[in-house]
């Protein structure tokens, strides 16, 4: 069962094409072409497509190559990284902290995004919210007696330094952590040259790369490795909307959702507020704790 793709979605989208095309050219003539291209992509899929992931990860090369850019956000992902890697290392989890206080910091960094200023963020760091659907403590029970193989999911660029306290602390434990990074540049998502360029000196785990450009994770364009990475992994955990469009649908029983629903489809599947936290695992199309009447607006969006 799909997501496919919902009027306020397409609303969206549009919007992303809008905003794609001027960070990807300051030619009118260029931004007139790909915004065309691009949104006629989008209408021919927007019926059939799974989600709407799906149809960003098919008019984004659209946009790159009428324009002639391989990378429309790199400037903004320079200022992303530099903006969180100052906020993380003033509100990171204290000496001592817990697993779940790892995770919901981790949770906060899904607050940055290239639709709005990265220094939005403070009020949330300084007086955090909780986590509105909580099963960090399942996790914790899941990942109990034994090392396990845990594949994260990166999303947006600056997240890395607000993932890093509950990537380490898994370390910590004896886990064997993978940071997966997008293999080329989509969005404002975290590639691998942004990880070697800009990221956290003296990480402590594999960073990876999926070998595909894609929002979210469409696991058959990822590379063979990382193909085979992710299957042999005890436990996935996916952040960002972009694979919960992608992956909650799956019924992967190791993937765990660690995201802010920052729509109203996205937020009413999972049962939380408009911008409301979320950590729980992705099970039989669904996402564990959340009742499977909320879960049917999903089939019209986002």
């Amino acid at each position: 069962m799909s997501m496919g793709v919902a009027p306020e979605c397409v609303d969206c989208l549009r919007r992303l094409i809008r905003k794609t095309v001027e960070a990807a050219s300051d030619s009118p003539e260029l931004r007139a072409r790909a915004a065309r291209k691009a949104l006629e992509t989008m209408e021919r899929l927007r019926d059939r497509a799974p989600s709407p992931a799906y149809v960003a990860n098919r008019f984004h090369p659209v946009i790159q190559e009428v324009c002639g850019n391989r990378d429309p956000f790199a400037a903004s992902k320079v200022r992303e990284m530099e903006t969180a890697r100052r906020l993380a290392a003033r509100y990171a989890p204290g000496p001592g902290f817990s697993l779940r206080e790892g995770l919901l910091f981790s949770a906060l960094g899904n607050a940055l995004d290239f639709f709005r200023p990265a220094e939005e963020m403070e009020p949330w760091l300084e007086n955090p919210p909780p986590l509105e659907l909580d099963r960090t403590g399942l996790l914790e029970e899941r990942l109990a007696g034994g090392k396990r193989t845990v594949v994260w999911l990166a999303d947006n660029a600056g997240e890395v330094f607000f993932d890093r306290p509950a990537v380490e602390e898994l370390a910590r434990r004896g886990h064997r952590v993978a940071y997966a990074v997008k293999g080329g540049a989509v969005q404002n998502d975290l590639t691998l040259e942004d990880f070697e360029r800009r990221g956290p000196e003296g990480f402590c785990c594999q960073v990876a790369s999926t070998g595909a450009a894609t929002v979210g994770l469409e696991l058959d364009r990822a590379s063979p490795a990382f193909r085979e990475l992710y299957r042999g992994a005890d436990w996935i955990v996916a952040k960002g909307m972009g694979h919960f469009e992608t992956l909650w649908w799956q019924r992967d029983p190791r993937v765990f959702l660690l995201l802010m629903a920052k729509c109203g489809p996205v937020a009413r599947a999972l049962g939380v507020a408009a911008n409301g936290l979320a950590a729980g695992f992705a099970s039989g199309g669904s996402v564990a704790g959340t009742r499977q009447e909320e879960l049917g607006s999903v089939e019209e969006g986002p």
